[in-house]
């Protein structure tokens, strides 16, 4: 090979190599600009999120990094406060992160081998009247809750598949549209042999109520945490269940009545916005019913960043 030739092979070796590095930095740049470093001050580590990364455990450990797209600011519902940044700068966020290990951790809640979420789809893949599943940790309570409106409590006597079952399934009261209703019932039988909703009947009890507070609903989109705080039993012949009620003052003097009569220690709630009632036969007499009250509440963190309840 001749000087010359060899001289044009190196100049257009070299034109390949400069228009190489050059993308090399657009692309670096590009990716400087497009993410947002958040760092969080609880000692669980740095991280990020974005929605196609799922946070499969229950804690967050140190070191966990997701990247998010870049934002303008972040919108906290009462205003929109701008957050300016450089290339490397670091941003405390302290509210988002908090939202963000709350929402993961309880998609992933652990029910035996597989997660609330999981135990949801196969359940609605039986039956698309599933709208949501219950857990009570301790407890053999973890059934798919379905519902059918206005349907003479179809569900009382039949099972998930659509065939007679006296064991019936879980099911949400007839009257009820959603359980985005302000008070909503679920109904189960309180079999003999402990199934479905018997263990409620234990919530008579301070020790086993102390032992299991809350109650775990997965509605489809995220999971809910409801905090009992009353447990009554009631004659069904000769009291109603109330799903509504025309004035505030209603509300609130049915509630302090079912405070005041409650079989355990009673529990203060702030508001009656999002309540869940579990009932189930009783037995003390003809036609009883046992009414399990909860209030939703919302999950904090420790210095852990383990999920803890308010």
């Amino acid at each position: 090979m001749d000087k010359f030739s060899f001289s044009k092979l190196i100049d257009k070796f070299s034109s390949k190599l400069c228009i190489i590095f050059l993308l090399l930095i657009i692309v670096q740049y590009m990716a400087d600009r497009s993410f947002l470093v958040i760092q969080p001050t609880r000692p669980y580590g740095p991280l990020l999120y974005h929605p196609a990364y799922a946070l499969s455990t229950d804690r967050i450990l140190p070191g966990k990094l997701v990247r998010i797209p870049p934002v303008e600011y972040f919108d906290t519902g009462d205003y929109e406060e701008e957050i300016p940044y450089e290339d490397d700068e670091i941003v405390v966020v302290e509210e988002l992160i908090e939202e963000i290990i709350e929402e993961e951790v309880l998609l992933n809640l652990q029910i035996g081998m597989k997660t609330i979420r999981t135990l949801y789809e196969e359940s609605v893949a039986l039956n698309s009247e599933v709208i949501g599943y219950v857990y009570i940790p301790n407890s053999n309570i973890q059934f798919p809750i379905l519902h059918r409106f206005m349907s003479d409590n179809y569900y009382l006597n039949n099972n998930i598949y659509l065939q007679p079952d006296e064991h019936g399934t879980i099911y949400m009261d007839d009257n009820n549209s959603s359980l985005d209703n302000e008070i909503k019932f679920l109904h189960g039988h309180s079999m003999r042999n402990g199934t479905m909703f018997s263990q409620l009947l234990r919530y008579k009890t301070q020790s086993w109520a102390d032992a299991r507070p809350y109650v775990y609903i997965y509605d489809g989109h995220t999971t809910r945490v409801y905090e009992v705080f009353s447990v009554i039993v009631i004659n069904a012949d000769r009291e109603l269940m109330y799903l509504g009620f025309d004035t505030y003052t209603d509300k609130f003097n049915y509630f302090q009545d079912v405070l005041d009569r409650s079989l355990i220690r009673p529990k203060n709630i702030s508001d009656f916005q999002d309540i869940l009632v579990l009932n189930t036969c009783s037995y003390e007499g003809a036609n009883m019913r046992c009414f399990t009250f909860t209030s939703r509440v919302y999950p904090e963190h420790d210095e852990n960043g383990m999920i803890r309840m308010n």
